[in-house]
């Protein structure tokens, strides 16, 4: 080889190594430009399922992902990384909050939508109730809950409580003074704590409790009762013969004779429809009160159609 013709093939030798080297860096995948797109919703999508960061690269591993890439991934989805992943919105609480504990993330604006606070306990001991921040607080705690109780009574305001009756008595925020369950015993009177023996026959729900108030207030601070009927036994009216469905009819409200009839599904194909007639027991001896169906129908004869009692018994006979 000639002193001209070396020079140039060490040139030629140095060019080659570089391009070979720079297809070599150009090959290799690039490791500073962070996770992909496809491993950072795998390991987003295991954080949303509840997985800690060693249960995602041990199924990572498993799922052939390059222990570098997830750890990169798992720094990216971080709830304490201040950025986001790549593409991707961390997801907000209606308040305005991200994640699950409500943290807002760094930088970002909260909604103005109102926060949502937790209520006050259920006076029975129930789980809380959730309110807004600017809805104002009842004027007593629990008002609503004993404003739907009232509702629920079942019985009607001027309902006489009688014996067989099954009560509920509510103390708030006194569960030591609270009854569950009492039965109205023959002698009409129930039996409480603090007070004892409570009188409540022939009393409505809002008459007891006001008289249950009064006592309790010799050793309570301003106690709040609330008296619910919750079986009513005491008012029934029993309906036999040449009707639909014989049996008790309960009396939670006023009922006249046609009502109670009606009650019971109305009559048979062969009732006796003048024959009908109603037995009472007034001062220990029974008594026949007649009622006329057709009449009553037509707005006659409306003296006959009297209100039914408690323990009456309507007889409607049958035949051909």
């Amino acid at each position: 080889m000639t002193e001209q013709t070396r020079p140039a093939s060490t040139f030629a030798k140095v060019i080659a190594f570089i391009l070979t080297i720079s297809f070599i860096c150009l090959a290799a995948p690039a490791q500073d430009s962070g996770p992909s797109k496809e491993i950072l919703q795998w390991v987003g999508n295991a954080r949303k399922a509840g997985k800690t960061e060693d249960q995602i690269r041990k199924d990572a591993a498993l799922a052939g992902w390059q222990e570098n890439a997830v750890n990169l991934a798992l720094v990216a989805t971080s709830e304490e990384s201040p950025g986001k992943a790549a593409g991707e919105a961390k997801p907000t609480a209606s308040n305005g909050s991200s994640g699950p504990t409500g943290s807002q993330s760094g930088g970002g604006i909260a909604s103005s939508a109102p926060a949502v606070v937790e209520g006050p306990k259920d006076p029975t001991g129930g789980a809380s109730t959730a309110r807004s921040a600017s809805s104002q607080p009842p004027e007593r705690p629990g008002a609503s809950v004993a404003n739907a109780v009232v509702a629920e009574r079942g019985v009607a305001d001027d309902y006489q409580i009688g014996a067989g009756d099954v009560l509920h008595i509510g103390v708030f925020h006194e569960p030591d003074a609270t009854v569950q369950s009492v039965v109205v015993r023959t002698d009409g009177k129930i039996s409480m704590p603090l007070i004892k023996e409570v009188a409540v026959m022939g009393l409505t729900p809002s008459q007891l409790e006001k008289q249950i108030t009064e006592q309790l207030s010799n050793f309570l601070t301003a106690p709040d009762v609330t008296v619910i009927v919750t079986s009513i036994n005491s008012k029934k009216v029993y309906v036999i013969g040449a009707v639909r469905h014989e049996g008790p009819l309960t009396l939670t409200s006023p009922m006249n004779i046609l009502q109670a009839l009606i009650n019971a599904g109305g009559l048979s194909e062969f009732a006796k429809r003048k024959k009908i007639y109603v037995l009472r027991t007034q001062n220990g001896r029974s008594v026949k009160l007649p009622f006329d169906y057709d009449a009553a129908l037509k707005g006659e004869h409306l003296e006959l159609n009297v209100p039914v009692m408690p323990g009456d018994t309507i007889i409607v006979p049958g035949g051909q």
